[in-house]
């Protein structure tokens, strides 16, 4: 399942493609793609069940989701069609067509990396992951693989901006827990409410700092 997300501003970003992880042969597709259209491609392997593909994620089939950049007029009145990159759009569209064309031509079924849902006996409601209420403000960057996230843009009002967090910073640290990576922050924020005091560990220039 190839779902589009969020692909209205790739401005000099690479497209990124979350969920390579779920079938053996995806993540090699979608570099193959980049290859021939010239367009960089950041596949991600991991999944962060923020979009329609994590239903079918949870059942069993293979699934990703195009994604551009996140941006402060995200779910808000700001994002406005003035702000979409066409151009943009176009190459996110042209990594898209090499990816469906080879799928729709390819014989063999996909290599499934995913647990087997055969055993499965109660309904896919009760299973969907609680949404998240409280949200800290940071942008990631989706390019970086290391240990914790790293912020790619604060936005402005936020608790990350009063907390002063900067661009570069990594998060290691929020409510007591450990951030290994985007998936892991993305469960603490499920545990907060909105409004609600915590501490964040994070690095800046190699030093561990706290807010």
């Amino acid at each position: 399942m190839l779902n589009l997300d969020t692909v209205g501003r790739l401005e000099n970003n690479p497209v990124t493609v979350f969920g390579t992880g779920t079938a053996r042969e995806l993540v090699h597709v979608f570099r193959g793609a980049g290859f021939v259209t010239g367009i960089p491609v950041n596949a991600v392997q991991d999944d962060f069940g923020s979009s329609d593909q994590a239903a079918f994620i949870q059942a069993g089939v293979p699934a990703v989701q195009f994604f551009a950049s996140a941006h402060e007029d995200y779910h808000a009145p700001g994002d406005t069609v003035d702000k979409i990159d066409s151009a943009g759009l176009v190459k996110v569209a042209a990594i898209l067509k090499e990816a469906t064309e080879y799928l729709a031509n390819r014989i063999e079924p996909l290599t499934v990396t995913l647990p087997s849902q055969n055993a499965q006996t109660e309904p896919i409601e009760t299973k969907t992951k609680e949404k998240r209420t409280a949200s800290l403000g940071t942008v990631p960057d989706f390019s970086y693989q290391g240990e914790g996230v790293r912020v790619d843009n604060v936005i402005p009002g936020s608790p990350a901006q009063q907390a002063q967090l900067q661009p570069g910073d990594i998060l290691i640290q929020l409510a007591g827990q450990p951030i290994s990576d985007l998936a892991s922050y993305a469960n603490i924020l499920r545990t907060l409410k909105a409004g609600e005091k915590t501490e964040l560990q994070y690095r800046r220039d190699g030093e561990a700092k706290y807010g």
